[in-house]
């Protein structure tokens, strides 16, 4: 009895990102150094989702290491060390066996705000738009309340508090799209 519990039912198709790009037959992935692109197969896609968040672990790693040695040089090193081994794995492991196109134009991407505007629900802009107005506020309430007793902590709350402000700005922009396009 064939059952696909358990099994890869992703496509390439259903791919999102920074630098993937739909085309009509086509899934190519975008890499900025060697401005070349790649194409990812359906057979392929379960070991580009291991890859697509290396940068973000990476950072919630180094983020760790620093809240549990107290060592910023530490942290950051080997952040670095370990972006650099993985950048390296991806590219030795991953990438090389992909079908390459040289000198890959990248097609126009809708914007962000487009994007949000036509593929979410109205509802779930406004919990978006919710959740970056309470974060920060939340931030702001730990910082007066010294909760962040460190520099370091202070500097990443405000810098946290700046991306909650931008997302809720830009989910707010994308919310004002979507209604008015509504009614059109």
């Amino acid at each position: 009895m064939a059952n696909s519990i358990g099994r890869n039912t992703m496509k390439a198709s259903d791919l999102r990102g920074v630098s993937i790009y739909q085309e009509k037959k086509r899934t190519v992935y975008y890499d900025v150094l060697t401005k070349s692109g790649y194409v990812i197969n359906n057979a392929e896609v379960r070991n580009y989702m291991l890859f697509s968040n290396r940068h973000t672990a990476i950072i919630l790693g180094a983020v760790v290491i620093y809240y549990l040695s107290n060592n910023v040089v530490l942290s950051v090193g080997l952040g670095i060390a370990a972006l650099i081994a993985v950048e390296f794995i991806f590219r030795k492991t991953f990438l090389h066996k992909l079908p390459e196109i040289k000198a890959y134009n990248r097609p126009k991407k809708q914007s962000y705000v487009d994007s949000i505007a036509a593929d979410e629900t109205v509802t779930r802009i406004i919990l978006l738009l919710v959740i970056g107005v309470l974060l920060a506020f939340m931030l702001i309430y730990n910082i007066a309340t010294g909760v962040y007793k460190d520099q370091l902590s202070v500097i990443m709350s405000y810098l946290v508090i700046a991306g909650a402000i931008v997302l809720t700005v830009l989910h707010g922009i994308a919310l004002i799209k979507k209604l008015t396009n509504k009614n059109k």
